[in-house]
């Protein structure tokens, strides 16, 4: 896949995604050039790391989430823009790396959910599912912190439901959020200071950007292969204050994936779950889509997560 394939569309391909109702290959092409822009600047968005954890692999896990989820929807093509939704839900969440991964992987989680039962997506569905994807993204974090993709979708269901209110059409709605996604970027350091202290953006909702922004350059035609922004190394970056302000227990990665041994009970999870952190200070962001959940977290005993996930699961 590249960025040339799908940015040659013909002009009629391209007025038929901005004139009508979304079907599941519409949704299909602007997920293909959302992962395809946010992969052309892959190591700007890795270069803005610092949060929660310094080491330069946010934009690599947001690719390779989406590529997955991609890879779901190539397998199950529909017309059927709820069902390429779920396969879209479905790959991001079995795809996921890394926190900011599994964050994406809400993301689509909730838009997903918005879309059940859909042939066709309007703007009105499209809001509503940008409303889901930020609800599903604050409740799969533990501690949910402002100044990361968190802020930016939720900024990008604001800006979005006012534009409808207006009477915008989709494609009118999506310029005005990537133009809200942009301002909500630059605006993430006055609310997490190790990024000010970093001199950086933050890189989960900069690469959350990339993706509505591929979209919206494959509606206008420009191109998504070459990287328009100036890549700073780590090493250039003024770190040294800002390590003193990551949180304690983040010696050790620990990544679940597990298939519940009966039906889940969302609130139950995440009463246990809010309890184990309470206890140990564990889990840093939460999954699930159908039968299958995650668990991602940065610890310093990783053992102790293991027996809580084991008694909801069964072997996967």
């Amino acid at each position: 896949m590249s960025g040339k394939s799908i940015t040659i569309l013909g002009e009629a391909e391209r007025h038929r995604l901005l004139q009508s109702p979304v079907d599941g290959s519409g949704l299909k092409l602007l997920l293909e050039a959302g992962l395809t822009w946010l992969r052309t600047n892959q190591q700007y968005v890795n270069s803005l790391n610092v949060f929660p954890v310094p080491d330069g692999d946010t934009g690599t896990n947001m690719v390779l989430t989406m590529q997955a989820a991609y890879d779901e929807v190539c397998q199950h093509q529909s017309l059927n823009v709820g069902e390429m939704a779920h396969s879209l839900a479905q790959g991001a969440l079995m795809g996921a790396r890394g926190n900011s991964g599994v964050i994406l992987s809400q993301i689509w989680r909730g838009f997903a959910r918005a879309m059940d039962h859909y042939e066709t997506m309007d703007a009105a569905l499209f809001v509503r599912a940008l409303q889901e994807s930020r609800n599903t993204a604050y409740k799969g974090v533990v501690k949910p912190v402002e100044g990361t993709i968190l802020t930016v979708i939720n900024d990008i269901a604001v800006e979005a439901e006012n534009r409808l209110k207006e009477g915008d059409k989709l494609s009118d709605i999506l310029v005005n959020i990537v133009e809200t996604a942009d301002e909500s970027v630059k605006n993430t350091p006055e609310l997490l200071p190790i990024l000010k202290q970093a001199g950086v953006v933050d890189s989960g909702g900069k690469g959350l950007f990339f993706i509505f922004e591929g979209m919206l350059r494959l509606l206008q035609g420009n191109s998504l292969d070459t990287a328009i922004a100036e890549i700073k190394p780590l090493s250039a970056l003024d770190l040294e204050n800002a390590l003193e302000t990551i949180e304690e227990g983040q010696d050790y990665e620990v990544v679940i994936d597990f298939v519940p041994h009966s039906s889940l009970d969302l609130e139950d999870y995440y009463t246990n779950r809010e309890k184990l952190v309470q206890a140990f200070k564990l889990v840093k962001a939460m999954g699930c889509t159908g039968c299958i959940s995650m668990c991602h977290s940065r610890i310093d005993t990783p053992l102790l997560i293991t027996p809580w996930s084991w008694e909801l699961s069964k072997r996967s």
